[in-house]
């Protein structure tokens, strides 16, 4: 066993230093509309009641499915939580797994989890993923590695992560910029080459740690949690973002009635290359303080949250932000739950954030503005007539002072006939990276779903999801944000040891702006997401698991191809075989 874990350990700093060489990484990469982005996510602490007996420590249990998240969809459509149903039951790997596999087109995929000691006071795992697609130039490899450790005190819980995690990728997306001896004007009005404006491929490497120590039961009534993190994001062209923040969360209990109070604050600083065409001031260093304090009070039926949230911004966006947090609940028996609120949202729009909704955007720009939300009213229910079926919707209107969009990002012409044949210098030419539109709005969601589950074998649901955009700038649209968004799926257990799953995603048509010189609009209409997804697993002798997905099957024919972003096509249909091996 001892020379299995130092194969491990080993293993992990091999895949790292290799995450770490951007040259060799970047020359395979890809850009698929069905992606996996591999990324360190800051932890957060979820509004929960902590017990206020000892609690025990038990093992962990890794559950396996064979849906390879590589191949997730990239949306931002996100469904109903208020109930959710019991997972059908799937092997449960307690000592650890291998996982790997090949496609075509050229695709691999490679998964270890493993945890090296699992007692009752000390846990510590590691898990391992690689991703790579490679098809008609269309290239994208991920790799990430994460290392968890915890600890069990007399007072508390000591908690620590450390991840590492790289994406290399081309820019594979049409534009209308010809690289070689021509010339621009900047939005400085400077000429500017155009082989530095369009880059061909990036590497983005992503550093993630935190240390944390959480009560486990009342300390003179009270429960914290308190968080020390940093996060490092590294980009092909030298820049660098460093954020550093520290997460305190108390919750104070006094005879059923509930004070809590989350403060946090991020500080993030730069390292910026010397660029041609925008000036380093842009890179100042930011701050921003969140405070929430709440009261909370729960009845036998009733459950009432009334607070604040309020944000203080340092060299970016709204100084002074503020957002009511209330929210009623209220629950029938067993059978219905209702619910609605007032609440609000604010978002530092870090290079890591941008990065995660759009890996195209011009990285050598800082998004000007945070997005803020001051309102957002809500409500919504969730029914369970009879055992294995729930219905849930909800309502939301929210009054935003700020929304990014996404769109091409464009450049005027400095070229004479003979440097240019076929541009004029009254032209505009589009660059296969994006920028942002920043607008006021309102945007009404109304969502559905629908879920049953027949004796653990069969899992189906369907959900639906309206976006009712309304943008009061002057100028702006939602720029590449669809109005309806539906989601299908079943799992069926034919079989003890056979299991099929299919999944269906649909997007509709986006609108995107291509901006003239003369000030004119040149809208483009990317076609509906047609995303449908099939997948098949056997487990034999309980240590192995054979599994084999076809991904984007419509997406073989011209009448079901789509974009998500202006210019990058879809990587069509892909299938994946691969095995799992369990310790």
């Amino acid at each position: 066993m001892k020379r299995l874990h130092y194969l491990i350990i080993a293993t992990s700093i091999c895949v790292t230093a290799v995450a770490q060489d951007n040259d060799s990484t970047v020359t395979h990469n890809v850009s698929i509309e069905k992606e996996y982005i591999p990324q360190v996510i800051k932890v957060k602490r979820t509004d929960i009641e902590l017990p206020s007996t000892e609690p025990t420590v038990t093992k962990t249990e890794v559950t396996y499915s064979t849906e390879t998240k590589a191949m997730e969809t990239k949306s931002n459509f996100y469904p109903a939580k208020e109930s959710e149903l019991k997972s059908m039951k799937r092997p449960a790997y307690k000592s650890g797994f291998i996982r790997f596999g090949v496609g075509f087109p050229l695709n691999w995929l490679g998964e270890l989890w493993y945890p090296v000691f699992d007692t009752n006071t000390d846990y510590f795992d590691i898990n391992l993923n690689h991703y790579g697609i490679s098809n008609n130039g269309k290239k994208l490899i991920d790799t990430d590695l994460d290392l968890r450790y915890s600890k069990k005190l007399r007072t508390g819980q000591l908690y620590s992560s450390l991840g590492l995690a790289n994406t290399g990728f081309n820019y594979y997306g049409k534009d209308s910029v010809f690289t070689d001896n021509n010339v621009f004007y900047d939005f400085n009005n400077e000429k500017v080459a155009g082989k530095n404006l369009i880059p061909t491929k990036q590497s983005i490497t992503q550093l993630n740690a935190n240390l944390g120590f959480r009560s486990l039961k009342e300390v003179n009534n009270w429960n914290y949690d308190g968080v020390l993190n940093y996060h490092l994001l590294g980009a092909t062209n030298s820049l660098r973002e460093h954020q550093i923040g520290l997460n305190l969360n108390g919750d104070y209990n006094l005879n059923e009635n509930h004070i809590k109070a989350d403060l946090e604050g991020q500080v993030y600083l730069y390292n910026a290359p010397t660029l041609q065409y925008t000036s380093d001031s842009i890179w100042e260093p930011q701050a921003v303080i969140s405070f929430r304090p709440r009261y909370e009070r729960q009845w036998d039926n009733l459950k009432v949250r009334a607070g604040a949230k309020l944000w203080f911004s340092i060299n970016k966006g709204n100084v002074v932000a503020a957002s009511p947090d209330i929210e009623v609940r209220y629950a029938v028996a067993k059978l219905l739950d209702v619910y609605g609120g007032i609440g609000g949202s604010y978002e530092f729009t870090s290079l890591a954030t941008t990065f995660k909704e759009n890996r195209y955007y011009n990285m050598n720009e800082r998004m000007e503005a945070n997005d803020y939300t001051p309102f957002d009213f809500f409500g919504g229910f969730n029914i369970r007539p009879f055992r294995g079926f729930v219905f849930d919707a909800s309502i939301s209107y929210k009054l935003i002072a700020n929304q990014h969009f996404f769109y091409n990002q464009q450049f005027d012409c400095l070229s004479t006939p003979n440097e240019w044949p076929d541009k004029q210098d009254s032209e505009r030419v589009y660059s296969n990276t994006f920028t942002v539109d920043d607008a006021r709005a309102t945007l009404l969601n109304i969502e559905a779903r629908l879920a049953y589950n027949l004796k653990e074998r069969y899992n189906f649901h369907v959900k639906g999801k309206y976006n009712g955009w309304n943008v009061l700038t002057p100028g702006v649209q939602a720029w590449n944000k669809p109005t309806w968004e539906g989601d299908a799926g079943i799992e069926a257990m034919i079989t003890k040891n056979f299991s099929l799953n299919a999944n269906f995603y649909y997007a509709s048509e986006r609108l995107n702006k291509l901006p003239k010189k003369d000030g004119t609009l040149d809208v483009r209409t990317l076609a509906p997401i047609y995303d449908l997804n099939l997948s098949a697993s056997y487990t034999f002798q309980k240590q192995w698991s054979l599994f084999v997905q076809a991904n984007n099957i419509l997406g073989s024919s011209k009448a079901f191809s789509y974009q998500q972003w202006y210019g990058y096509d879809n990587i069509g249909f892909n299938i994946l075989i691969g095995a799992t091996i369990a310790f």
